[in-house]
């Protein structure tokens, strides 16, 4: 009777896996994946990226989401031939900024945090790197690759520089 009782125990756990699926290569490259949660001022909701892949393309789509109270995620960006990252919640809670590179190396882009179409907030021959809100709402600093021959020279002799602007952001309405 132990031996049947042992026998048992053992050969549980192999029935389950009998009856469970295990996905392909494909399936698991194609689940997405997000990542990158950013709670809004107020706390009600949140932005986050989801990351797919884009089989035609023989490359990976990240997007920016969005969960309101209440309500279900949506697709906030949309870039057809690049992806979105690097979500930021303006101040006010009213708008969402992002990077993006549509066609002009990586840019700061909003967006209202109703959808809509995405505006441009710097124009920069670099692409930009990290970014930040001032805590008015008003001003947005950002760092990118410097462009001038001293930078050029230093960074022949294995120095990188980067430069640190601040751009207004009043154009966008977001005070």
């Amino acid at each position: 009777m132990k031996q049947k009782i042992l026998l048992l125990f053992f050969c549980l756990p192999f029935i389950g896996l009998a009856q469970k699926h295990v996905p392909a290569f494909e399936e698991v490259l194609s689940l997405r994946n997000p990542g990158t949660p950013v709670l809004s001022p107020d706390g009600l909701h949140v932005v986050y990226t989801v990351r797919s892949t884009d089989w035609q393309e023989n490359g990976y789509d990240t997007e920016i989401w969005i969960r309101k109270a209440d309500q279900k995620p949506f697709q906030l960006t949309n870039t057809p031939d690049g992806s979105s990252s690097n979500p930021q919640w303006s101040p006010d809670g009213q708008w969402v900024s992002f990077t993006s590179d549509r066609g002009n190396k990586s840019q700061v882009y909003v967006i209202r945090i109703d959808g809509g179409e995405a505006i441009p907030i710097t124009h920069e021959e670099e692409t930009i790197g990290a970014y930040a809100w001032s805590p008015d709402g008003l001003k947005i600093a950002f760092t990118r690759p410097a462009v001038d021959e001293k930078a050029e020279k230093e960074r022949k002799n294995g120095t990188e520089l980067t430069k640190l602007m601040i751009r207004n952001t009043s154009s966008t309405g977001s005070t």
